[in-house]
């Protein structure tokens, strides 16, 4: 009789492990939103007229208009004082135009209206040189520095005839006043005059000196 054949076992399976998925390796993340940069505050309108008010007084000031620079100073001062750095700057300015607007006392010394005439003649007032000089001759009718600054004082007036007097008497006085005023530029129109280039030629060898017609 015919064995009844039984099925072969199975080979058992193994139960299947669920594989959990990797996540991808060092994934780079979102970047790190940088902080927004502060914007730059626009300026304050008082700043800005502020500062266009000092600029104002730096124009009159660069052209000696000491007036208008210190009344646009003081508005400064007045209207802006929240900005402390232009009124700072305007305060020092300020005593500047002052200093400047304060009438300068009369010179009285002999030093002193020397100077004062040197600045008149370099500032082209020649009247005012010679008024100054005036008190000069008058005190000391041999200073030959002021009979010199006489004769350019006049010369810049174009009145020769009065101009080659000093200039006479300036040499006279000292005679290295002769070849000063050779080269001064101040004498230049001076020196086309005749008797002025006589008088500037070196003496002769007896020791005379040319005379001016």
């Amino acid at each position: 009789m015919a064995r009844e054949q039984r099925p072969s076992p199975k080979p058992a399976t193994r139960p299947v492990r669920s594989r959990k998925a990797k996540a991808p390796a060092s994934a780079p993340g979102p970047a790190a939103t940088p902080p927004k940069a502060e914007m730059a505050q626009p300026p304050r309108s008082s700043y800005a007229d502020a500062l266009h008010r000092y600029e104002q007084a730096m124009r009159a000031l660069q052209e000696h208009h000491y007036d208008r620079a210190a009344e646009a100073l003081r508005d400064v001062l007045e209207r802006f004082s929240e900005e402390k750095e232009l009124t700072d700057r305007a305060r020092l300015y300020l005593a500047v135009c002052e200093r400047h607007l304060q009438p300068s006392p009369e010179p009285t010394t002999t030093h002193d209206r020397l100077y004062a005439a040197t600045l008149a003649l370099n500032a082209g007032d020649a009247a005012r040189a010679i008024t100054l000089l005036d008190d000069v001759c008058h005190e000391d009718p041999g200073h030959d520095q002021a009979l010199y600054l006489m004769a350019v004082a006049y010369g810049l007036q174009g009145e020769t005839q009065l101009a080659v007097p000093f200039l006479e008497r300036a040499i006279e006085a000292n005679a290295g006043n002769r070849a000063r005023a050779r080269i001064d530029p101040d004498l230049e129109t001076l020196r086309s005059d005749a008797g002025v280039a006589a008088l500037l030629q070196p003496p002769s060898a007896d020791g005379g000196r040319p005379r001016t017609s």
